[in-house]
């Protein structure tokens, strides 16, 4: 039974404990625990070790944590930036095709304009050619109707 004892304790059982003899009376075998259990001064110095070693794990995880959440924020600083430089560039790409879309439109326009001043141009000198064969036209019978009405007279 002492055997399994050992199962359950951090810390090996010693042999020479396990030597020990049922004939041992009880108090040789409180006298010989009690040897074996540390002192006050021992406890105290492994507890305030213990405590240290906590206090210093969770130093280690503040200053891991501040440590993530930097790189944490770092990382969202630069995806910001990153994404307002994909809109930046999208709206200048947007600004680029509304102006060069303006611009076509424009260019349309305006070939569309000297077409019709093209044109106007054509109608006004057609216009200028049928008054001067209109005005021609009238001499010669002004001319016809004085030639008639001379032979008349």
């Amino acid at each position: 039974s002492r055997r399994r004892m050992q199962d359950v304790v951090d810390e090996p059982v010693d042999d020479a404990l396990l030597s020990k003899t049922a004939t041992d009376s009880p108090h040789e075998f409180l006298q010989s625990l009690a040897t074996r259990v540390p002192r006050g001064v021992e406890m105290q110095k492994e507890s305030e070790q213990y405590m240290n070693k906590v206090k210093e794990r969770r130093m280690e995880d503040t200053l891991a944590r501040k440590e993530r959440d930097r790189r944490r924020r770092r990382v969202l600083v630069e995806q910001m930036r990153t994404h307002k430089d994909i809109e930046v560039k999208k709206k200048e790409e947007m600004m680029n095709t509304k102006l060069t879309r303006q611009s076509a439109e424009e260019e349309r326009i305006a070939q569309r304009l000297n077409d019709s001043l093209a044109h106007k141009e054509v109608m006004r000198r057609q216009r200028l050619a049928r008054e001067e064969q209109y005005r021609v036209l009238r001499e010669e019978q002004l001319q016809q109707a004085r030639t008639r009405a001379v032979e008349v007279y």
